[in-house]
């Protein structure tokens, strides 16, 4: 996808405050049932898919001495199109930093479409398939613990947002020794993920420490590089979907009319990396890919008028019905070629 279609966007200052809110159903869903024991089988089972999830990744992204951009792409193109991983990922999945084992619940993370994450974060670290498991009896869930290698010398509009715009979130990439996946053992799938500096390192393995790769300017979660172009362009559905789909056009078309309902209704000024609004499970709108895995939870979230959170002190949602309504009907067209678009994938794509 061309990312010049979306000038208008990128261009345009937002300077409003948040309307949407859409950490409701969250809560909700990865809320603790009480605990039953778990079956021996099931158990068993879980580590089963977890081995077979990282296999997977360590195929498709395996660790090499001098990573080039080609072995991004092949990387990120498996991840994004694996059908083992979009079954044995829960529809969204939390994702970030924070001690392993701790309930997600309780932990700051942000949350994400599970196909955006596989394509867009999962393949930001290299795999060597090494992995241990770890079972969490008093949450029903297993940790599956692989050994990973942050990329830290791609270009700065491979990352899908710039996580240099505080030292402490680069530093914490740089840091990461292993993926942490918490799976449910009740029906063996993946609910979080974190990064994480507490694995077993082999001292042969390259350490990542390179610099940030551009400068961060203050909101700047979307830029243009020497040649014009519109970066993140991993953001923009470059190399994830064929470029023969024959959707990707009216895609692009809609999200740019759906990205000015989102500032027109100022949504964009929280859904943001930098989560000024300090949300617990953060969801973020700022780019085309981020906008197309949370779409469907933005239309539920906006037709049941469950926005904002009540801490925050700005406007309330929609002033009136025609608002919502007109809101409403540039997110259901978008979602209608986003789904259109995966469904010439899943019928045409070459899975590798």
């Amino acid at each position: 996808m061309h990312g010049s279609v979306f000038n208008l966007v990128a261009q345009r200052t937002i300077k409003l405050a948040c309307a949407l809110t859409l950490l409701a159903p969250v809560g909700g869903a990865l809320a603790a049932n009480p605990v039953v024991k778990a079956e021996p089988w099931e158990v068993e089972w879980s580590e089963y898919v977890g081995g077979e999830m990282i296999r997977e990744a360590a195929a498709a992204c395996p660790l090499v001495e001098t990573p080039t951009s080609a072995d991004f792409d092949s990387c990120r193109a498996a991840l994004f199109k694996s059908k083992y991983l979009q079954e044995n990922f829960r529809d969204f999945i939390l994702w970030g930093g924070g001690t392993p084992g701790t309930a997600v619940e309780h932990l700051s993370l942000t949350q994400f479409g599970s196909q955006v994450w596989q394509g867009l974060y999962m393949s930001l670290f290299m795999y060597t398939g090494n992995y241990k498991t770890e079972h969490l009896e008093d949450q029903n869930r297993i940790l599956v613990r692989a050994e990973a290698v942050f990329r830290d010398e791609m270009k700065p509009g491979e990352y899908p947002y710039p996580f240099w715009h505080e030292a402490s979130k680069w530093d914490a990439y740089l840091k990461a020794t292993e993926m942490v996946f918490t799976m449910d053992i009740k029906d063996a799938r993946v609910i979080s993920i974190q990064r994480s500096p507490h694995g077993a390192r082999n001292e042969q393995i390259h350490l990542a420490k390179a610099p940030p790769p551009r400068k961060f300017k203050k909101d700047e979660w979307m830029w243009r590089d020497d040649d014009g172009v519109l970066q993140p362009k991993v953001t923009l559905f470059d190399g994830l979907y064929d470029s023969n789909n024959p959707h990707l056009g009216a895609m692009e078309a809609t999200y740019k009319d759906f990205a000015l309902e989102l500032r027109d209704n100022t949504c964009m000024v929280c859904h943001v990396p930098n989560n000024p609004e300090k949300m617990r499970h953060l969801v973020l709108l700022q780019t085309p890919a981020h906008a197309a895995g949370e779409i469907d939870r933005i239309i539920r979230i906006v037709k049941g008028n469950a926005m904002p959170q009540k801490s925050w002190a700005g406007p309330k949602g929609f002033k009136d019905p025609a608002t919502q309504a007109r809101f409403l009907s540039f997110a259901e067209a978008f979602k209608a070629q986003v789904d259109a678009a995966a469904g010439w994938e899943a019928q045409h794509a070459v899975v590798k």
